[in-house]
């Protein structure tokens, strides 16, 4: 996939594997759009990636701030990869519904048995439940 020059809207993107996939897509001359809470590092990991990355405030849980944050990420120019790695699930519906009309697909991916700061604190059933290994 050619990547350069071609914008990316990462929620969940001031910090861990949001923020790995920003630098990734810059590193490949991409574009990035951090989307986070206002309370997250966005204000200083943005700067901190250079020209090409800018961050937006909003809550992935409101329609209208999702809307706010795609239009900012339209204006850098073709968005053309959406990335959510909010923590989230529910983000996945209002992002794919926002996106459907520029034929833009949006996956999501469960969390699995990765040993992230949402798994480390589910209970032993949980994680037996979901074929965790011990």
């Amino acid at each position: 996939m050619e990547i350069h020059d071609q914008v990316a809207f990462i929620t969940g993107g001031a910090s861990g594997l949001g923020l790995a996939t920003a630098t990734r897509l810059l590193a490949a001359g991409g574009k990035v759009l951090i989307v986070d809470l206002p309370s997250s590092l966005g204000d200083d990991a943005a700067p901190e990636l250079g020209e090409n990355a800018s961050f937006f405030a909003a809550d992935v849980t409101s329609d209208e701030q999702v809307q706010d944050a795609v239009d900012a990420a339209a204006a850098m120019g073709p968005l053309r990869v959406v990335v959510n790695c909010a923590g989230i699930g529910g983000a996945t519906l209002p992002v794919a519904r926002d996106l459907a009309s520029s034929k833009i697909r949006v996956i999501s991916i469960g969390p699995g048995t990765f040993k992230t700061p949402l798994m480390q604190g589910a209970s032993e059933e949980t994680l037996t439940s979901l074929g965790a290994p011990k």
